[in-house]
């Protein structure tokens, strides 16, 4: 589990790399705070994942034009507006490149079935 200071370097250091794309990642890892507090954040692999009951359910990752949300499960994820991304066997993303799309895109409503609720 990474700290709240760790989490806090990381949010920082996304602003400095990107204003626009470091506030989303903000919103989102707010955004997933809220709806699902039992989540456990760590960073890894260059993002925030989230854990749930020790699996890994996702995660935030910023890249030089987006934020992807990863889930970890996604292909057994209902998408009936078929925003979510990806061909493998098991993961799926949505690529957020503004504020708008964390509400247009559904992330909570994603989130939701990733977390099993």
């Amino acid at each position: 589990m990474s700290s709240d200071m760790e989490i806090k370097e990381f949010l920082t250091k996304a602003k400095e790399k990107d204003p626009v794309l470091g506030e989303i990642t903000l919103t989102l890892r707010n955004l997933g705070r809220t709806n699902h507090p039992e989540a456990i954040e760590v960073i890894k692999y260059g993002g925030i994942c989230l854990f749930d009951a020790g699996l890994l359910v996702g995660g935030f990752f910023q890249s030089k034009k987006h934020i992807s949300v990863e889930f970890s499960e996604g292909a057994n994820l209902e998408d009936p507006d078929g925003f979510l991304e990806g061909t493998g066997k098991f993961r799926r993303h949505l690529k957020i490149r503004t504020i708008d799309d964390i509400e247009g895109k559904k992330v909570a409503y994603y989130l939701k079935q990733a977390f099993h609720e």
